[in-house]
């Protein structure tokens, strides 16, 4: 066993302004039966490891978690280093001065890219990522777009995780691994984001490769097919809904995502109201993903005024209104309901009702603001 020691200034920040030095902390085992590094990011232990899904695609390519709530404690912590490095470059090159075609051009010519965070968290693991694999097959089909308008159905980005940062730390195969309570790592395999997933015990590769390549596995012990059986909805009232479209107006595009989730209890996943928004560019004939003033957010019916979603279908009334302008290629916000507040004994997920929460998109002269009761 080889153990490394390095030392970074904060690992995932790169420091225009002052900053504390953090360390990660890499074991690496060069051994024939397993290849495996560890790290830790402000308290929270990941590691990397090798394990034969049938698909090979490089070296590392599962990252293991103590915990799921550990899992999104990290989504958490990249995101605010992500912030905080965001904004911490825009003061330093003046970025409100700058017009877009200035700042992009201050971006690239200093290597800068607001998905910097995560590609370096990617490397220090040397782990093949979902968000990797996604970005790499968005930029090839938007170098294939001609000058019509950008294709949904067809657009690599459009998969169910839909969250750069959860994709960092998903592998190609939407994998990952979590230790139980006996310290075991359990392989989850998800099918979507609404609860339906496989969970491969005893590290059996043999199950795992055909999970990998979609066969339904049966009379295996070290598997378990869980699958979300639909609730009845209650009239006039959603708790889960999913709608993504491109808008464009002439050489100005974004994409929308917007979604209402349950909770998922094994994952130890809250209730969540999402919306993300993604701005692109038609330059030269071509569309291209670029960083501009675009907003994403949940008003009312009128931009900018409140809306209201609802504590489960007959549960309380909560006003929101919220709002997340940044310049940048994407930007997303939520609002999460926890499963149990501590409070109150029942089960807590968000629910809409019609004409009360809208998702609120802009980029430039493109701006939509959608019903989620409107959407499938």
């Amino acid at each position: 066993m080889k153990k490394v020691i390095l030392s970074f200034a904060t690992f995932v920040m790169i420091c225009f302004t002052s900053c504390s030095e953090s360390k990660i902390e890499n074991d690496i085992s060069n051994d024939d039966s397993s290849i495996a590094r560890n790290a830790q990011v402000e308290g929270i232990d990941v590691e990397s490891i090798h394990i034969n899904n049938g698909i090979e695609s490089c070296e590392m390519n599962l990252l293991v978690f103590n915990s799921w709530d550990d899992y999104h404690k990290m989504i958490e912590v990249l995101d605010n280093q992500i912030d905080l490095e965001l904004d911490a470059f825009d003061t330093s090159i003046g970025a409100a001065q700058l017009s877009d075609d200035d700042y992009n051009a201050k971006c690239e010519a200093l290597g800068f890219d607001e998905d910097n965070v995560l590609r370096r968290f990617e490397d220090e693991l040397g782990f093949c990522s979902l968000r990797k694999k996604i970005e790499n097959e968005e930029n090839a089909w938007l170098d294939q777009q001609g000058p019509g308008d950008l294709n949904m159905n067809l657009d690599p980005d459009n998969h169910f995780i839909d969250d750069e940062t959860e994709r960092t730390l998903l592998n190609e195969q939407v994998q990952v691994g979590i230790r139980d309570k006996r310290g075991e790592i359990v392989i989850y395999h998800l099918n979507d984001d609404e609860g339906n997933y496989v969970e491969i015990y005893n590290m059996d590769e043999v199950a795992l490769q055909q999970v990998t390549t979609g066969q339904i596995v049966q009379g295996n012990p070290n598997v378990v097919n869980v699958v979300v059986r639909p609730e009845s909805q209650v009239e006039n009232c959603k708790n889960n809904v999913t709608e993504k479209a491109f808008h464009s107006v002439g050489d100005q595009a974004l994409k929308r995502t917007s979604k209402v989730r349950r909770e998922v209890e094994a994952f130890r996943r809250d209730s969540k109201i999402k919306a993300k928004t993604k701005g692109y560019k038609r330059k030269n004939g071509k569309w291209k993903g670029t960083r501009t003033e675009i907003n994403v957010g949940f008003f009312g019916q009128i931009p900018y005024t409140y809306g209201f979603a609802y504590n489960t279908c007959n549960g309380a009334e909560k006003t929101i209104r919220k709002e997340k302008p940044k310049r940048r290629r994407h930007v997303r916000t939520k609002y999460t309901i926890p499963r149990y507040d501590g409070l109150l004994p029942q089960l807590q997920y968000w629910s809409i009702k019609n004409n009360k929460i809208y998702s609120y998109h802009k980029r430039g002269g493109v701006e939509v603001n959608v019903d989620f009761y409107d959407m499938p």
